[in-house]
């Protein structure tokens, strides 16, 4: 057994002793009993909310891919491809992009659009799906300060969190905005002018300047669809504030949608600095029952609300993992013929 995975069961086996700590102290039969009350038609709900949430962040994606028209078919077939590369990102413990590799071959091999733009668009709606998340997070944050019931000394190591993400996010921005890559691929050849680069190299340092140009296009000359990519990426978010909004009230216990939104933009937080965990598991579930233990005093509705959402990304990997099968079945059924 190698050392990353080696590293990747010990950190799943943090999560789940994590989760049975925080059940060790809760009442489980509460707990199930919160979740017998959500009826078919709460999880048919849960699940349409969930579902257009992804579409619409499908749709950003679109936006991104030069190759592609903004089109219904082809929002479909984003759709499709960012559902089986989200499964690996949701179970690979690498900061929530160990499925963006899938997205490039599938859009490259199912689709026929190119290594570059594929690759291109990929970190494109990852940037702007950040960007509009540091958004909806300052939304949250404001929103916590609002709410009498958080103490104060997490509200302040949410807004530590929050400065470090919107950093990162800035400077992930600003690399690819100004052409960043590309200007280090320049340094480096004048530094081996003296001896050409061998072919890797060389195709190494050229694939970077022909994303930085494709970025330097999209951000300076796109304007209406960066914008549009942003709109729909923080719909994205906000969506997910809805889909807690839901559950809690599908769980018998209703809250504000300021209150849902607190939620989920904790729980967004802790899943980015919990990202060596397969998909957070422990971290998603302490942040849950710590919030509504604070605004409810039920502590075991954190709980059911977190396996409700854990019942929804399990069947959603299930099926994307299905779904990276079916694709890749049939292209190389198409490859065979």
């Amino acid at each position: 057994m190698n050392r990353a995975r080696l590293l990747r069961l010990l950190y799943l086996a943090l999560g789940l002793s994590a989760i049975v700590w925080i059940a060790g102290d809760l009442d489980l039969g509460a707990v199930g009993t919160s979740i017998a009350r959500i009826q078919p038609t709460g999880w048919f709900v849960v699940f349409a909310v969930y579902t257009t949430a992804f579409f619409v962040d499908s749709l950003s994606w679109l936006l991104t891919v030069q190759a592609l028209p903004f089109r219904l078919a082809n929002a479909r077939r984003l759709f499709l491809v960012r559902f089986a590369g989200e499964a690996f990102n949701t179970v690979l413990p690498a900061a929530g992009i160990g499925g963006e590799p899938l997205k490039v071959a599938l859009l490259h091999h199912r689709y026929g659009v190119g290594l570059e733009d594929a690759g291109a668009s990929v970190v494109l709606a990852r940037t702007i799906n950040l960007l509009a998340l540091v958004l909806f997070l300052g939304i949250g944050f404001a929103l916590s300060l609002r709410t009498e019931e958080l103490p104060r000394e997490a509200t302040w190591l949410a807004a530590i969190g929050l400065a470090a993400l919107a950093g990162g996010t800035a400077g992930f921005y600003v690399l690819q905005r100004h052409g960043l890559a590309s200007r280090a691929a320049q340094q480096l050849k004048r530094r081996r002018r003296s001896s050409a680069p061998d072919g890797a190299i060389a195709r190494s340092l050229r694939l970077l300047e022909i994303l930085d140009a494709r970025f330097a296009s999209f951000y300076l000359r796109q304007g209406r669809d960066l914008a549009a990519a942003f709109a729909l990426a923080l719909l994205n978010w906000m969506l997910g504030a809805l889909e807690i909004y839901l559950v809690l009230h599908f769980l018998g216990h209703p809250v504000s949608i300021a209150t849902a939104w607190v939620i989920e933009a904790a729980a967004q937080m802790v899943r980015a600095a919990a990202f060596f965990i397969p998909a957070a598991i422990g971290a998603q579930e302490g942040v849950f029952v710590y919030l509504c233990d604070a605004v409810t005093g039920v502590p075991a509705l954190g709980l059911a609300a977190a396996l409700v959402r854990r019942a929804r990304e399990l069947a959603w990997v299930v099926l994307g993992m299905l779904c990276a099968w079916a694709l890749g079945l049939r292209q190389t059924k198409a490859a065979s013929r």
